[in-house]
């Protein structure tokens, strides 16, 4: 019976699935100024980024990081009315641990407040580990965390 329900298995053609994970936050600030900050894709409010640079020929953004890793990352899709940017991992040094990622990051204002909640998705290619998957939710919460205390955030008249 084991054999008969192995041999099935192996006739069903299973469609992969490319795993994807999602972080989100209230900042307390406007939607507006958010977005501002996230769209030239700098993440200038990140304690680990050394430097982001684009090359204008290509539109490839080069983020070099603290610990010496070196990532190329390039615009895939910008709506600046519904706030948000998709962009792609195009090369990582050390290298990435699989073959895709790409990121959508979208603002949306807070209408009682004028906050913003911001929604960070990364879409992977389907051979990403969960350890991945994980260390991705981990940075994203980190890099929240600095945005809603970053200098940048010029403080509002209340």
């Amino acid at each position: 019976l084991m054999a008969n329900l192995a041999a099935e298995e192996t006739k069903i053609e299973r469609t992969p699935i490319a795993p994807s994970q999602t972080w989100s936050t209230v900042v307390e600030y406007p939607a507006e100024g958010i977005f501002a900050l996230i769209r030239p894709l700098t993440f200038k409010w990140m304690n680990d980024i050394k430097s982001a640079a684009e090359d204008t020929s290509t539109g490839i953004i080069s983020l070099a990081y603290a610990d010496n890793t070196v990532q190329s990352i390039q615009l895939v899709g910008f709506n600046s009315i519904n706030m948000q940017v998709q962009y792609e991992l195009v090369s990582s040094d050390p290298p990435s641990y699989c073959a895709s990622q790409v990121h959508t990051i979208t603002c949306y204002r807070v209408s009682d407040t004028n906050h913003c909640f911001v929604s960070w998705t990364t879409d992977f290619s389907s051979d990403v580990t969960p350890e991945v998957i994980a260390d991705c939710e981990w940075k994203k919460r980190d890099s929240f965390e600095q945005l809603k205390t970053s200098s940048l955030l010029v403080k509002r008249k209340q």
